[in-house]
């Protein structure tokens, strides 16, 4: 469950974007959906993070409020919130804020480039070696991160969002790449 603080704060800041909007800059809802990923060999000792495997079908829900900053439309801000399984099927929450730079293309209505920030709270999985066999164990953590992502507007209201996690960025020590995509639909405000 929850912790209704986090979903006072999750609320606070998606409403923020309505105090600052000016009437003439374009403003919308994504709801995003989905999520599935493909994890890249790791580094871990044994390969014990390929025998254990992974979840790749994150079945994610969320909403991200997206505002323009100026008239011209390329320079945008975001703030929004995901929820999802992780890669290990556990509950995973993503609060976060961005900025995008939005690029018209003629083949397709917008590519997005975007540098996001925010709060991530989910499992972490750690193994320790003994002898020919491991042990698992599995902890919850909230941490900052950083993440440039890629948002390809096939229609003025559908669009995929893909990322790529470096490997060893998410836990710190022995996580594999991971390449990340999920689908959203806009509601223009």
């Amino acid at each position: 469950m929850v912790d209704k603080r986090i979903l006072v704060l999750i609320f606070t800041v998606l409403l923020s974007g309505f105090s600052f909007a000016e009437e003439k800059v374009e403003k919308d809802i994504s709801v995003k959906f989905g999520g599935w990923s493909h994890h890249f060999k790791a580094a871990g000792p044994h390969n014990v993070y390929e025998r254990e495997g992974y979840n790749e079908n994150h079945q994610g829900l969320g909403i991200e409020y997206n505002q323009q900053l100026s008239e011209g439309g390329h320079h945008r801000i975001s703030t929004g919130y995901f929820y999802m399984k992780d890669s290990f099927t556990h509950p995973m929450h993503v609060l976060s804020v961005g900025y995008k730079y939005r690029w018209r293309w003629s083949s397709i209505y917008g590519l997005d480039f975007s540098l996001n920030s925010g709060l991530i709270n989910r499992t972490y999985r750690s193994f320790r070696i003994t002898g020919n066999d491991y042990e698992v164990s599995y902890r919850r953590d909230t941490q900052m991160f950083i993440l440039p992502s890629l948002t390809v507007h096939f229609t003025k209201n559908f669009h995929a969002d893909v990322s790529y996690i470096m490997e060893n960025s998410i836990s710190g020590q022995d996580s594999p790449a991971i390449a990340f995509f999920r689908l959203g639909y806009v509601f223009s405000l």
